[in-house]
Formats: C-alpha cells, structure tokens, sequence
C-alpha cells in the first residue's frame, strides 16, 4: 500500500474506535516480557508504539514503565489511551523524529497495513543504529469450530484489505537489507470475552467498520446469531505471535 492505512478502512476505525477498545485482545505478559529483553535498559530511551490504535500494546508498555509514545494515524483511535501515556497523530511513512533519536519500535497488529519500502525507510531513518523493530500479532486459532465461524463473517467481506495472515508484509521486509530477524517466538493468548464484547470484535474489523448501515447491519446479526451458539463468558482462543528485527 502508498498510505500507512486506505481511506476507507481509516475511516472504519474512526467510526470503530469505541468497538475496537471493546473488542480487541491486548497482549500476555510474556509476548511482552519476550520483546523487552531484547530492547534493553528503557532509561533514556523512546520506544515508538506505531499503529497504536486504543492502546492494546502501548498500555502494558506503560505499565511496565517504558517510555512508550503511541503513534497511529487516526485521531480518533488515540483519544482513547489513558492520558498519561504521550500520543502522536502520524504515519509509518512520514514520523516526525529526528535521525537516529528512537531506541525501538513497536508494532502491533497494524504491520501489514504499512509494509512498504517508504514505511521501513523512515523506521530505519528514526531507529538508532541497533535499535529493534518489534511485529506482534493476536491470531485467531481457526481450529475451534465457532473462531473459523467469526473468520468466515469477516473474510467475506476483506475484498483487498492487507491482512496479517497473507503473510504479504513478511516477504516485504525480509526483502528489506536495513533490518534483520533476531528472534521470533509466540505464546497462548486466551483473552476473556463475553457475548457482546464479540459482536465488537467482528463490527470493529475496518472494513466492515467503513459499510453502510444497511450491510453492516447484516453482518451484525450473524455475529449476533453466531454470539448466540456460545456461553456469555467464555475465553477467546488467540496466540500471540511476535518477530523481532535488528535496524542494520
């Protein structure tokens, strides 16, 4: 893609912002326990959270006392960190930060909406020499019958969205000299979820987000009739995938 996030699918995740706090996994403490180790010492440092979104990895970040600033290039998605976390309206493809200033950046779930050639020259052009690029997704585990139920509800409606599971944005940067893969790793990432809370899961996926009221409605009662087949609590059976580059 040209732009860090099509038009339309950055105007469902303004029009998703709400569902998409409700909806969306955030990330175990070990996928991020995992990644820091590699990061080093967060003193004086500035960890970059790009393609923040509400804040599913910028929070435990904060938590954790990085000196995390979120990025994304959607207004609306921002409004919803804490305030006490620093937040940046800009994209992968034009950050505001002088050469050589950033300590590490993070990526979660966004990646493949970016994953050109402009974007990593301007993350390679920010990082120190060193520094880390971190790629983490939540994929869902198709092999429970109602998960590939929720997949086919939403892939039926992708057209050319890029999306994680293509593996796309993985042949980009492997064919990219200025970063290398130092590690790699995934973890169980069962996130507690209720009935409603996955009918926001489906609604927020941003291109359904940007449908008109008439489709989106449909969509919305079979993942109400899909949230129906299911107990009001239960856990969402994700995995935590990361991959870790070092700026070259």
């Amino acid at each position: 893609m040209s732009r860090d996030v099509a038009q339309p699918a950055a105007d469902g995740y303004a029009a998703g912002a709400s569902a998409y706090l409700r909806g969306r996994p955030s990330y175990p403490a070990e996928a991020v326990e995992g990644l820091l180790d590699h990061f080093g010492s967060p003193s004086g440092q500035l960890v970059v959270d790009l393609g923040a979104g509400t804040g599913q990895l910028t929070c435990p970040l904060a938590d954790r006392e990085v000196p995390v600033l979120a990025v994304d290039p959607v207004a609306e998605m921002l409004r919803n960190i804490p305030e006490r976390v620093r937040t940046l309206v800009a994209t992968a493809q034009s950050l505001l930060f002088a050469p050589q200033t950033v300590s590490a950046i993070t990526v979660g779930n966004a990646f493949h909406w970016f994953a050109n050639a402009e974007a990593l020259e301007d993350m390679h052009r920010c990082l120190r020499p060193h520094g880390m690029l971190a790629l983490l997704w939540n994929e869902r585990d198709e092999r429970v019958g109602w998960v590939r139920q929720h997949s086919e509800i939403v892939d039926a409606h992708e057209g050319d969205a890029p999306r994680f599971k293509t593996m796309a944005w993985k042949r980009v940067i492997d064919g990219y000299p200025r970063f290398a893969e130092v590690a790699t790793f995934e973890v169980a990432n069962p996130w507690p979820m209720t009935r409603s809370r996955l009918v926001d899961r489906i609604l927020s996926t941003s291109f359904i987000a940007a449908l008109p009221d008439a489709p989106r409605k449909v969509i919305e009662d079979q993942a109400l009739a899909l949230a129906e087949t299911l107990p009001e609590r239960f856990d969402y059976p994700y995995r935590t995938r990361v991959w870790i580059y070092e700026r070259h």
